[in-house]
């Protein structure tokens, strides 16, 4: 690596420990705000009894709910829901595979779908903390 290409790499580099600082802070802050912005609402008497009373009302919704789940077919469909969106989680799990080797591959930015439409192919990239356990 040439001195310009290093000191590229440094830039880059602290920019993004810089933002990774800033986004800590400002979570740090509206974690904060949220705190504030809650505890206005408990302090509140008349919130307080309404907020009562609409958790009640959502105990009788949710056993009203459970009874209704209860009759079979209901329990069927629901199941099904469970079953389809884990089965359409693996198939996009599966597809997102395959772009990332059909982008490696081709080099394509795009692919057109069997409708015909144009679809762009997106990459999303995030930070997750390293575990704190031993490394390999």
């Amino acid at each position: 690596m040439d001195s310009t290409n290093a000191n590229d790499y440094l830039n880059l580099e602290n920019q993004i420990k810089t933002l990774i600082d800033q986004i800590d802070t400002l979570k740090e802050e509206i974690k904060n705000q949220k705190q504030m912005y809650d505890d206005s609402f408990q302090n509140d008497t008349t919130f307080k009894e309404h907020d009562d009373k609409v958790k009640e009302a959502s105990k009788i919704r949710q056993a009203t709910k459970a009874q209704i789940l209860k009759q079979g077919n209901v329990a069927e469909i629901s199941e099904k829901i469970i079953d389809s969106r884990a089965d359409l989680k693996g198939m996009q799990n599966t597809l997102s595979e395959l772009l990332i080797q059909y982008q490696k591959e081709s080099g394509a930015t795009q692919i057109e779908s069997n409708k015909g439409e144009i679809l762009r192919l997106v990459n999303s990239v995030k930070l997750v903390k390293e575990s704190s356990g031993p490394q390999e």
